[in-house]
């Protein structure tokens, strides 16, 4: 599958196009050149993409109307993005498939909000996917403080894209209880007691140590959460059990499961993880 991206006129971006986006790229530019917000506009369409997917798939199961809905205005609003929204504002994602199969999602300005469109009226079943996109934010140095302080007051929030790798780190915390960090020769540890995680750095060479993983370097803290996140998409992430998870327990819980006939086995489904990576400046 390969990706397109055409942004004009949003934020600090005035026209970008990018024909096609490779499966390791790299954003480099000046501090304030919109590198986090191509990234940033890339994962939203990532996550469009993925509901309509998702749609469809349920369309071609039986389920005629689709439970999961989604506004776009709410997420440019959770992303901070409603002051980038100009006039002549547009964005376009196009997916191209191998056999020509070609779908793109437009992002136009409609007055104060974006208006979506998705062309064709569809997804052929041959081409559906089930995606996982993962943001890393470039505050993913608060979590080791976040996990045993922040998370336990009620109503504390640090931003939508802080959360998103929160939630991330704390998911693949539960199937990583151990990771091997070979570049700093050391190690991280999960120590869990009901609820509650604690995490530590120990070092095995002689003459080591162990600290908790907020009293360590900034690097490590830094380094940690992306290590894990990645580690467990790409080692230990179950797709069925996402699947499951997302929207089988959803069409339970709105009495909609009886009605599901899967057009496609899970196996049978394209399947994609994405992971976005947003470097603090000077990193």
């Amino acid at each position: 599958m390969k990706e397109s991206l055409y942004v004009k006129e949003f934020g600090p971006l005035k026209k970008i196009i990018i024909d096609e986006i490779k499966p390791v790229s790299f954003f480099i530019g000046e501090s304030g050149s919109g590198k986090s917000t191509i990234l940033k506009v890339l994962a939203l369409c990532r996550w469009v993409y993925k509901m309509y997917n998702i749609r469809y798939y349920l369309k071609y199961s039986k389920i005629s109307k689709s439970p999961f809905r989604f506004r776009i205005d709410t997420y440019i609003k959770n992303s901070g993005f409603e002051k980038y929204i100009k006039k002549g504002t547009e964005i376009r994602y196009i997916t191209t498939f191998e056999n020509g199969n070609k779908y793109e999602i437009v992002l136009r300005k409609s007055k104060s909000s974006l208006k979506i469109d998705f062309v064709p009226n569809g997804i052929k079943k041959e081409d559906l996917s089930f995606n996982k996109i993962s943001f890393i934010s470039e505050t993913r140095s608060v979590i080791p403080v976040w996990t045993e302080k922040g998370a336990a007051i009620s109503g504390a929030h640090l931003g939508f894209y802080f959360h998103e790798t929160y939630n991330d780190f704390d998911l693949a915390s539960e199937f990583v209880p151990n990771l091997n960090i070979d570049f700093l020769n050391v190690n991280l540890k999960i120590s869990k007691k009901g609820d509650r995680k604690k995490y530590f750095i120990y070092s095995g060479l002689e003459g080591g140590y162990e600290l908790e993983l907020k009293n360590s370097s900034s690097g490590t803290q830094t380094s940690v959460p992306i290590l894990l996140i990645s580690k467990y998409f790409s080692k230990d992430f179950d797709f069925e059990t996402a699947f499951n998870r997302s929207v089988l327990s959803y069409l339970s819980y709105s009495d909609k499961l009886t009605d599901f006939k899967p057009v496609k086995n899970l196996s049978e489904i394209n399947k994609k993880i994405f992971i976005h990576i947003e470097e603090p400046e000077l990193s």
